[in-house]
């Protein structure tokens, strides 16, 4: 699959959509709830949940809007920098919009579409606030493992950035 988003561009094969038996369809679900704990551990400021979705030695590859890497984490120690980069916003909410997996049982791997949305929000001392919102599109290779499904390789395509003007909310 090639498309052309807002000037991203980025390459992968579509998912297959095959015939499910319970099996399966016990693996899309654990596959989608796998996305939902990463956003979830990055909303709540989970560190050890954030590293419990990847395997210990994962790769995050994040692609510029040309689609070309434009940086690469190997392994738990350098993919947490992801999570601590986020400390610098005062919160951060990610959306799970669609997941499409494709499931090979016969050796525990899986591939994963995943379009999200992810809001980085900043108080200003004005009282206005700045959300950076960013629409992304997680291509993922899962790993079946002792502990479940785990995100092996991750390739992150932002979409685009827009900054938009909110209204701080009251505490």
């Amino acid at each position: 699959m090639t498309s052309e988003i807002s000037g991203t561009a980025e390459t992968a094969s579509a998912p297959e959509r095959r015939s499910e038996d319970g099996a399966s369809q016990q693996a899309r679900a654990a596959l989608r709830a796998l996305a939902e704990r990463y956003a979830v551990a990055l909303d709540l400021g989970d560190r050890e949940g954030y590293l419990a979705v990847f395997t210990e030695d994962a790769v995050v590859a994040v692609h510029g809007p040309d689609g070309s890497p434009t940086q690469e984490r190997r392994g738990a120690a350098e993919i947490v920098k992801e999570f601590d980069d986020l400390a610098g916003f005062d919160r951060v909410f990610h959306l799970v919009g669609g997941h499409v997996a494709d499931i090979a049982e016969d050796n525990g791997t899986a591939t994963a579409v995943v379009s999200a949305e992810a809001h980085h929000y900043s108080p200003s001392v004005d009282g206005d606030a700045t959300d950076l919102y960013c629409p992304v599109r997680y291509h993922d290779t899962c790993v079946r493992t002792g502990r479940g499904w785990r995100i092996s390789r991750r390739e992150v395509f932002p979409l685009w950035y827009e900054a938009r003007t909110v209204t701080a909310p009251r505490r």
